[in-house]
């Protein structure tokens, strides 16, 4: 008998060996990943396993890392094939668990077994090596780059597995050495009631190399590319002031705004500080704004300063918070300040509400026409409009007191008449809701002149709608325009250029870049419903002529992204950047 069980047990431990034999040729061991991963220059955390020296993820995990990207793609199961089914150029849809992450231990070996799956790839079947661990399925990096596509990297020296969304056609990966500010739109930006401070501004040198500033920290970087978009050069410039109000690039020299809050309310505390910059940013000097100069609280609040130049003026045109009044409010509204930048020094009057005054002023833009200044504004309340004020050149003789801003419209308002401060206001936009509700439904997306007109781009919800903030985030893309010599309501011209309002899609805040006296171009992020938010969806451009008139149809552009910077014309292409995930990229529309 015992012989019998001996044997019993032999045969046992033989039949056991052949079957842990069997299990291992059909299955190879696999560790958890020990190298550190990168999309787009930024660290992320997925598992992976390292097969036979290559790294392999899950295929959901990858999709969801690459949505919003270039690279992204869609993952089904197509049962009628019954394979695994991959749409490149398209939103990835979550599924339930995807948000549920496993811990794997670095120091264990778990086994993969070949998977069987088939995969379908826009249409066309591939043969790609997976691997079954865990229930999920894994492939292999570097097969899905070559198809999806995506380029992958890999740093012995860190470790490090570098993994970059692909490169569109007339765009541009740049390389940059500081860390940078994700200024991509979202949906979010698009919807707010106010503009605020951009994070980049492009500008055009007169080498017609293109250069990017970036608010990074407490300084401006400057990097410079030339025409093919190679790095040649970078420059700090530290912030004067804690708040950077805004940048502008003029024709012969550069300025910044800066400021500081004031919230004692001390008429001694500089306030804002324009500096004067020589092209390559050597300070030539500058003009300091205490609190009592301009009654400032909060420089540069609730709103976006911009500022512009004519010979030797230069105006900047920007939002702030006052000194509390007789009730004890402090009130927002834009500050217009006058500068000779020849001396430095402001000629107008800036203590109190100006002739131009609009409260509050939510956006604020300035040009020149000709010689005299042009001002846009988005106001809640006096007045509730996208309104614009039409100035008189700055060497007229006229006073405030000819003429302007009816008085009347202002009950309890103190102007400060000022010699040659003489405006015009038109309201281009008139919006209903409660006088001073911050939420109005409009964003303002630019303003351009041409040979006989003025245009303003916006995006508005349904405004026959309006409630309050939670009125739907649809928004209609339209311009305005404004015949010359025209200054009546009645005289604007109001033209749709994409609509939105009802459908399951909205715009972002539309960009506005003139191209000639005769041609304009808007442009705009689409966002896609997806369950309670909204996913950035195509980017789309058209073309309107100096009458506000539509040319040809609205053109589409996958995988495009627009930031929060003015996209600008440089070497006969509408270009601007884009940081996102720790990346530059510089998209262009050759025209």
């Amino acid at each position: 008998m015992k012989k019998f069980a001996g044997l019993i047990l032999i045969a046992f431990l033989f039949v056991s060996a052949v079957s842990v034999d069997a299990y291992a040729s059909n299955n190879l061991k696999a560790k958890p990943t020990a190298s550190n991963l990168y999309l787009n220059s930024e660290s992320i955390g997925i598992n992976g396993f390292n097969i036979e020296n290559s790294n392999y993820f899950k295929l959901r995990d990858l999709a969801r890392l690459f949505l919003g990207t270039s690279s992204q793609f869609d993952v089904t199961w197509n049962s009628s094939a019954n394979a695994i089914e991959i749409t490149t150029n398209k939103t990835y849809t979550p599924a339930s668990g995807d948000n549920l992450i496993k811990t794997y231990d670095l120091n264990k070996t778990y086994w993969a077994s070949p998977s069987n799956s088939k995969i379908i790839i826009d249409g066309k079947s591939y043969q790609i090596k997976a691997y079954t661990i865990d229930n999920s399925n894994y492939f292999k990096l570097r097969d899905l780059g070559e198809i999806i596509p995506f380029d992958v990297k890999w740093d012995s020296k860190t470790n490090t597995i570098q993994v970059y969304s692909k490169v569109l056609d007339n765009t541009y990966k740049t390389k940059i050495s500081n860390e940078l500010i994700t200024n991509a739109l979202s949906d979010y930006y698009s919807t707010t009631f106010c503009a605020s401070s951009k994070l980049q501004y492009v500008f055009k040198n007169s080498n017609e190399t293109l250069s990017v500033a970036d608010v990074v920290e407490n300084s401006l970087i400057i990097s410079t590319y030339d025409n093919n978009f190679n790095l040649i050069s970078e420059k700090k410039i530290p912030f004067e002031l804690p708040i950077l109000g805004t940048f502008y690039s003029g024709k012969k020299y550069n300025y910044i705004a800066f400021g500081q809050v004031n919230y004692a309310e001390d008429d001694k505390i500089e306030v804002m500080r324009i500096v004067k910059y020589d092209k390559d940013f050597n300070k030539i000097g500058s003009v300091s704004i205490k609190g009592g100069d301009s009654m400032t609280q909060i420089p540069f609040r609730l709103g976006e300063a911009r500022m512009a130049e004519n010979s030797n003026i230069l105006v900047l045109h920007a939002p702030h918070q006052m000194y509390k009044d007789g009730a004890g409010l402090n009130h927002q509204m834009q500050i217009t300040i006058v500068i000779d930048t020849d001396t430095m020094k402001v000629t107008n009057n800036i203590n109190g509400f100006q002739a131009n005054h609009v409260s509050h002023s939510f956006d604020q833009y300035v040009l020149f026409d000709g010689e005299a200044p042009v001002f846009v504004d988005l106001g809640d309340a006096s007045p509730r409009a996208v309104c614009i004020n039409i100035g008189r050149p700055f060497n007229s003789n006229t006073n405030f007191d000819d003429g302007g801003a009816d008085v009347a419209d202002y009950p309890n308002v103190r102007f400060t008449p000022d010699k040659g401060m003489f405006y015009t206001p038109v309201n281009l936009f008139e919006i209903p809701g409660r006088y001073g509700d911050n939420y109005t439904g409009v964003m303002i997306g630019g303003f351009e002149i041409s040979k006989s007109n003025y245009l303003v781009t916006l995006h508005t919800i349904d405004q026959a709608k309006f409630e309050d903030i939670n009125t739907p985030v649809q928004r209609d893309i339209m311009v305005c325009i404004l015949p010359k010599g025209q200054f009546a309501k009645d005289s604007v011209k109001k033209v749709t250029i994409a609509k939105y309002v009802d459908t399951d899609k909205t715009s972002s805040t539309p960009k506005f870049v003139k191209i000639s006296d005769e041609k304009f171009m808007i442009i705009w992020q689409e966002y896609k419903k997806a369950g309670n938010a909204y996913k950035r969806n195509n980017l789309k451009y058209g073309f309107i002529d100096e009458n506000g008139n539509i040319i040809g149809d609205t053109k589409e552009l996958e995988g495009y992204i627009l930031s929060d910077c003015q996209p600008i014309i440089i070497n006969n292409a509408v270009t601007w950047a884009v940081n996102q995930k720790n990346i530059r990229t510089i998209y262009t529309i050759p025209l």
